[in-house]
């Protein structure tokens, strides 16, 4: 795990209220097939550090993915939005400089078979800037 994985892990688990809803259900890449819903799943989607004629710099911007999933999208977006809260704005001195919400969309899990409605998700992706 890097640290900006890290980072991400304590800001949205510092949330009482989002941990309140998900638990302890907040995973870097993949959930366990047996984890409930709702769970949250975030992962570094694209970006690294930037370039320059003379050589890489200090400087990175990650796209990061948070799959919020739940059972219903009232409650797929209540939890999206209090991952906002969590995120949106978030930094750290000397690894994270900002982080933004850049894009949201919902989206459906189909049942494994027949009897259920599936799942619900919001995807968001952030845009985190800092330095290494």
């Amino acid at each position: 795990m890097s640290s900006v994985d890290g980072l991400i892990r304590t800001a949205l688990q510092d949330s009482s209220e989002l941990c309140s809803l998900v638990k302890t259900r907040v995973y870097l890449s993949v959930a366990p097939q047996s984890a409930a819903a709702p769970r949250i799943i975030y992962y570094r989607a694209g970006g690294g550090p930037l370039q320059s004629l003379g050589g890489g710099l200090s400087t990175y911007n990650w796209n990061y993915e948070v799959l919020v999933v739940a059972e219903t999208v009232g409650e797929a977006r209540h939890i999206a939005a209090l991952a906002t809260v969590a995120l949106n704005g978030f930094s750290r001195p000397t690894t994270i400089g900002s982080c933004s919400l850049v894009s949201e969309e919902d989206g459906v899990i189909p049942p494994e078979d027949e009897s259920g409605a599936g799942l619900r998700t919001v995807t968001q992706t952030y845009s985190i800037w800092g330095s290494s």
